[in-house]
């Protein structure tokens, strides 16, 4: 999104460059619009990243060795492909 919103720009510069003002308005327009929903995007998986991340290392290492989120390991522990069991 932030790649569409700097190229609109740069579109809206060349076009107010060679006079096509109504053009370069429309760019730069919608070049605002979607720098503005990146920028909200950006701030929202900033904070839930930062929430998430919190919850996640609560179960970390520190804790005595126990994984990170024990609900996933199940009752054998954490498996590898080399050590998963096949259904027969």
């Amino acid at each position: 999104m932030l790649k569409w919103a700097i190229i609109l720009a740069i579109v809206a510069l060349i076009a107010a460059a060679l006079g096509f003002t109504g053009l370069a308005g429309a760019a730069a327009g919608v070049a605002k619009i979607l720098f503005f929903l990146f920028l909200v995007g950006f701030v929202l998986v900033l904070l839930l990243g930062g929430v998430i991340f919190k919850g996640a290392t609560k179960y970390g290492q520190a804790s005595g060795g126990a994984p990170a989120l024990p609900h996933l390991a199940g009752s054998r522990g954490p498996q590898t492909l080399s050590t998963a069991r096949r259904p027969a």
